[in-house]
């Protein structure tokens, strides 16, 4: 956990040196000794201020004592530096209340939140009995919330919920048997919770916890819309419409959908029938006659981007010709069913890992004279979210993005866009397809792409011949293991992709009684009517297993470098992480349900040379 922690601030710094990317791997590997870290920075600090910085970080992970207010400090850090460092050495410490104190003083003294200041935040949430700070965590979470581009919906949608569990109007929600109505002067209290009311509009949120409240908020709503307007619950209706548009519905219940149906649809007054055929239908494959709605602003907007903006956008993929086959069922259900859904990017804050591989593979290509990230490949882009992500750690490379949905890229270019993304262009390509691609890519990245196609493997080698000698691939590749209760539901209900619209909401009613419902209400796809497609629906998929990424590997001339797989060595519970695929193969066995995402993994070619033993994970 500290450990990337570490690592996040080293983007403050911008290295340039190859040293000192080298000095952050050893930084962030739990099994060196930091004595000698220590040493070698030290020797390198009088010629390099990044390096010095680095030195800093690193006596804080190891609990020693830094000056912090050095001029020399102050000559190399970022203005609001100390702020972070303080909170980071008490978090090492584990004085997590001081920490969490700290962090929250330094967010409320500023209209624009730190990023990173953000991200120490929530993770001292983790640690905190913070009952005698509710107030004050509301007040962080409301500032977060407030300033987009600090933290993404995702993010702050499990701090959030332990907020609201603490909160008396939720409490008494959520312990109200299934059928029975709530108090109106709950809904009132949600209606004026900022918080709550903000976080529905910006993601769509997704565990048991939202599911039993949204549902039971939903199903109070439905049977008085008379009371609900009389009682100017706009805040709240308005975060029900977006919650209700951006997860497709899936909170909708057949006895919430008969009580819409009933008292909102043929009520006398024009506004809430038209709202609660809002609520009803939500998939937005129609324009809505919207009369008088314009107090509903967040739900508006969200119309007028998906009704106006995206199919504008789209049309510019559909004048384009490509080499997509057109009968392809994936290419359908990826057009009618974007993947994911998101409004807010989630900025990246990872340390560089792509430009330290490269740096790690200690190759000098004659034609460039260094190891350098200037162009990036995103094959099978989706709806664009991790094109952020990349677009942010690299401003200054090139990022071409493909997919053969035309939807997806829609939804990709749009959304990129809003977020000011600059560097990326988006082509529609079927990965089924031969790839007609000239350029030549430092880093390609494929996740959770190859299994849905024709034939992975060729499909792989194109993209491997895509690679400069020095280039690094990330691909991401399902786990038989890890989804075997997936495919053992889909043996027994036997779920027809083609039947999606008619068949979905009776398939997940029978995986929330099964004996498989613990594990998909662990699932974030379980929560979304997209991504419940996704997950249950699709049209192609196929799982691996370690021994198949090895045989993938070697067919396609690549060399597996290292697993992404956060705090994996806390969940394994052992001090030190698996290196190869043969080591994690055997941790897979030991702990069924290590990959329950994925595998993610990065790769080279197998002729690049002078691999490190050891890279660090994040």
């Amino acid at each position: 956990m500290y450990s990337k922690m570490i690592s996040t601030l080293f983007l403050h710094f911008q290295p340039s040196s190859d040293a000192a990317k080298r000095i952050l791997l050893e930084i962030s590997e739990y099994d060196l000794n930091p004595q000698q870290i220590l040493e070698r920075l030290a020797r390198e600090k009088r010629t390099n201020g990044e390096t010095y910085a680095l030195w800093v970080i690193a006596n804080l992970r190891f609990n020693r004592n830094v000056v912090h207010e050095s001029p020399r400090l102050k000559s190399v850090l970022p203005p609001g530096i100390f702020d972070l460092v303080s909170v980071l050495q008490l978090m090492v410490q584990k004085k997590h209340l001081e920490a969490f104190k700290s962090a929250s003083e330094s967010i409320l003294k500023t209209n624009r939140p730190d990023i990173f200041l953000a991200r120490f935040y929530m993770a001292c949430v983790e640690h905190v009995n913070f009952n005698s700070y509710l107030k004050t965590h509301e007040d962080v979470m409301n500032r977060v919330l407030k300033t987009r581009e600090a933290v993404s919906g995702a993010e702050l949608a499990g701090p959030i919920e332990r907020l609201l569990r603490h909160s008396s109007a939720v409490t008494a929600i959520l312990d109200s048997p299934c059928e029975d109505e709530l108090v109106l002067n709950d809904l009132q209290l949600l209606n004026k919770h900022p918080v709550f009311i903000e976080i529905l509009r910006i993601e769509p949120v997704g565990s048991i916890f939202w599911e039993t409240l949204i549902a039971k908020i939903l199903y109070t709503v439905s049977r008085h819309p008379h009371d609900t307007y009389q009682n100017a619950f706009y805040d709240l209706i308005d975060s029900l419409l977006c919650v209700n548009f951006l997860n497709g519905g899936i909170y909708i219940t057949p006895a919430i959908r008969q009580n819409f149906e009933i008292h909102w649809l043929n009520h006398e007054d024009s506004v809430i029938a038209a709202v609660g055929e809002r609520f009803l239908e939500s998939s937005a494959l129609s324009l809505p006659n919207f009369p008088n709605l314009r107090r509903f602003r967040a739900f508006c907007e969200l119309l007028r981007l998906w009704h106006f903006e995206l199919p504008a956008t789209e049309m510019h993929f559909k004048g384009i010709s490509s080499n997509r086959a057109e009968d392809d069922k994936v290419e359908t259900q990826y057009r009618e069913s974007p993947y994911p859904v998101w409004l807010q990017p989630t900025i990246s804050i990872t340390p560089k890992t792509i430009a330290i591989l490269r740096s790690s593979l200690n190759i000098k290509e004659e034609s460039r004279g260094k190891s350098h990230i200037d162009r990036v490949l995103v094959a099978g882009c989706g709806t664009g979210r991790q094109v952020v992500a990349l677009a942010t750690e690299y401003p200054e490379a090139s990022i071409t993005a493909i997919d053969v949905s035309t939807g997806s890229l829609a939804y990709a270019e749009l959304f990129c866009r809003k977020a000011g993304i600059i560097n990326a262009h988006f082509c529609c390509v079927d990965l089924n397809q031969s790839l007609e691609i000239r350029s030549q890519f430092d880093y390609i990245e494929c996740g959770g792409v190859l299994h849905h196609l024709l034939n992975p493997t060729q499909t792989l080698k194109e993209l491997v011949n895509l690679m400069h000698d020095s280039g690094i691939i990330r691909i991401g590749l399902y786990s038989q293991t890890a989804r075997q209760y997936l495919y053992d539901f889909k043996r027994e209900f036997k779920p027809n992709p083609d039947l999606f619209e008619a068949d979905w909401q009776e398939i997940r009613q029978h995986a929330v009684k099964s004996r498989y419902s613990s594990r998909f209400a662990q699932c974030r796809d379980f929560y979304s009517k997209t991504e419940f497609r996704d997950l249950v629906f699709n049209q192609r998929e196929r799982a691996y297993t370690v021994t198949d990424l090895e045989t993938l590997l070697h067919d396609t001339g690549l060399r597996f470098l290292k697993m992404r797989t956060p705090s994996i060595a806390s969940r394994l519970g052992v001090s030190s992480t698996p290196q190869t695929l043969e080591e994690w193969g055997q941790a897979e066995v030991e702990y069924p349900e290590l990959f329950t995402g994925m595998y993610d993994f990065f790769a080279c070619k197998t002729n690049a040379r002078d691999i490190m033993s050891q890279v660090s994970n994040n």
